[in-house]
Parts: structure tokens; C-alpha cells; sequence
């Protein structure tokens, strides 16, 4: 399976193991996230972070589905899975 640009890659967080601030913030819920591995062809949840309680971008623009839908990362994932697109309400997120 070929994947795509994941979270963070985009973002250049840093959170990912071994990344430039993952000792300090520790690893993003990314990384632990099986379940949404491979999904919208991304490693991990990576390209399926809205689902994800508790990663950095939920904790600075807050829980709700709809400040995820309009994020560019999401964007750019919508467009390239266009009809294909694997998402769940953010009310059904695990952790």
C-alpha cells in the first residue's frame, strides 16, 4: 500500500517518534491510534487525526467535528479521497 502525506508531515509537528518535540510533549496519540491504521491511506491515524482525542490540534481549536472540517490538513485529505473519504463524528472517537 502506497501512503500519503500523514498529520505530521504536514504540520512538521514534531511528535512523532524520535521527533524534534516528542520528548518534550511526548508522542502525539497518533502513533497509538491501530485502529485507523491504513485508513484514507495514512500510517497509524494519520490521516485520520480527528478521530484522535487529545492531540495538538484538538487541544487548541477545541473538540467539535466541525473546527476539524475546516482545517487544511482535513482538507487536503477530503479532496484527495474525495468520495472515498473514511471519517466517524468526533463523539465516537476512542480515548
Amino acid at each position: 500500500m502506497d501512503y500519503k502525506i500523514n498529520c505530521w508531515e504536514f504540520f512538521g509537528c514534531g511528535r512523532e517518534p524520535g521527533g524534534d518535540t516528542a520528548k518534550k510533549l511526548g508522542v502525539c496519540p497518533v502513533f497509538t491510534s491501530f485502529r485507523s491504521h491504513r485508513k484514507n491511506h495514512g500510517k497509524k491515524a494519520g490521516r485520520a487525526c480527528w478521530e484522535i482525542k487529545s492531540t495538538a490540534c484538538h487541544n487548541s481549536l477545541g473538540s467539535s467535528f466541525n473546527d476539524c472540517t475546516k482545517c487544511p490538513f482535513f482538507l487536503l485529505v477530503q479532496y484527495e479521497e474525495d468520495h472515498n473519504l473514511q471519517t466517524i463524528e468526533l463523539d465516537n472517537r476512542p480515548g
